[in-house]
Formats: C-alpha cells, structure tokens, sequence
C-alpha cells in the first residue's frame, strides 16, 4: 500500500494539478455559489480555508459485486489529491476470515484504471484505457469530496443550482467532463450523492446505469465536518440496491 501512496504523489508531481485551482478557498462566505452549497461549506468547513492537500481515509465494511451477490468484508486504503484529480483505492477482501483478494480502483493523470489481483499475485480481472473508465472515477473523485470539502470550494469546481435541496458540481480533467448531483438535509449537510448515468461493468460489457451514494453519521476532524459512514448503490428497476457499505474514518 506504501507504494501506492507514493504512485499518487509522484503523479501529482509530475502532471501538476490538470485545472488551475485557487491557492486559498474564498473568504466571501461563498456568495457567488447557489445558496445551498453556501450554507454546506460554512457548515463543513467552519473557519477553515486551507486546501485540501493529501487525503488518506481507512475504510472498514462489506460489499458485493452484483446486487445478486453474497456480502463480503474487506478492509480498504484510500490516497487522495484532489488538486491533482488523482486517487488510489487499495481493498482486500476477505472469505471466512481470510484476505483472499485485492481490489485497486485509481484515478491517476486524468486516466481511470482498476484490477482485481488473487491473493496480490494472480491478476483476474483488470480495466483501464477506457474513456468510459475515465468518467466513471472521476465522478467517483468528485463524489468523494464530502470527505475534502474544501475541494468543492476551490476554483476547479463549478457548481449550478437544481432545487433548494440540490446543486449539480462539476470538474474537468483532462477533456472529460463529470458531474454529480449533491442532496442536502435541513441542515445544509451532504446526505446524499447521485449520478443519471455512470458506466458500470455489467459482464463483458459497459452499461449507464443511476447511481447513488448515501453518507450520514457526520464529525467534526480538525474542525471540519465529515461524514463517517456510506453506502453506495446503482438503482435496478427503479429501485436502488446497496453494494457497498462501509464506515470511513480519515488519518491525520
């Protein structure tokens, strides 16, 4: 896992950050943002204004391949830097008790990759060089924010307005344009984040699919408000079905 760590930051060095980002966040109480995006980063973000730099986050709980599969635990590591829109996600997963497999997903030069290894050895699965990939991880990046917030304050992110309870943000990286829609409570807190379409691999094949993820359980670190635990889901016949759920806990 050290050496993924290190991928992430070495890549970061050398692309440098993919869209010009303010050096420090607005200090304007965020007026020039729908209202409820505002009130979310006052809320998340309280005094702080400093950027979000290198993120790490431990993940511990259970998810399943398909929405027909059994549930398995797994243990993950996450590196984030959101200035360089790159991500490295490291799980192992377990059956009855024991790391069986290892699963990486990564964002790394505008490029969305991942691999399901046996064991660390044998390589079962892999993907990559795929636009479509592409797009996928970096809705994932952009969705992932909840646990960096002051990336969706920065100039990489362009936010629009969809209800009063609702605001799409956007980012671009490397000619690929994402967007995910995020979902606030009365408290202008993240409860929900949701995507019309993104590619999921369904077989042998790429097929658009909503997507949604759901976070809650919200703490104070460092002073800045994030959320401890998640579940993500595709909706299947207009019903949204969990595959992956987990609780996050940042290192600092």
């Amino acid at each position: 896992m050290i050496g993924r760590n290190i991928a992430v930051r070495i890549a970061c060095r050398e692309k440098g950050s993919p869209t010009a980002m303010s050096a420090h966040l607005p200090e304007n109480d965020f007026q020039h943002l729908p209202a409820i995006v505002g009130r979310y980063l006052t809320y998340a973000l309280g005094t702080s204004r400093t950027p979000a730099g290198h993120v790490q986050l431990e993940q511990r709980g259970e998810l399943r391949r398909t929405t027909r599969s059994r549930w398995m635990r797994f243990e993950a590591t996450q590196w984030i830097t959101p200035e360089a829109m790159s991500f490295v996600w490291n799980a192992r997963i377990y059956l009855f008790g024991h790391p069986f497999l290892e699963v990486t997903d990564r964002l790394l030069n505008g490029e969305g990759s991942g691999s399901v290894r046996f064991r660390s050895l044998i390589v079962l699965a892999s993907q990559g060089g795929d636009r479509r990939i592409d797009l996928a991880n970096t809705q994932r990046l952009l969705a992932e924010a909840v646990w960096y917030p002051a990336f969706l304050a920065s100039s990489a992110v362009t936010w629009a307005h969809v209800s009063d309870r609702c605001a799409r943000a956007s980012i671009e990286v490397d000619g690929v344009n994402a967007s995910v829609d995020f979902h606030f409570d009365d408290d202008a807190a993240v409860v929900k984040i949701s995507s019309g379409g993104r590619w999921r691999r369904v077989g042998t094949e790429y097929q658009l699919y909503a997507w949604e993820a759901r976070v809650g359980a919200y703490q104070r670190l460092k002073g800045i408000a994030i959320p401890a635990e998640a579940q993500v889901g595709w909706y299947e016949h207009d019903e949204w079905q969990c595959v992956w759920r987990a609780s996050v806990r940042p290192v600092v």
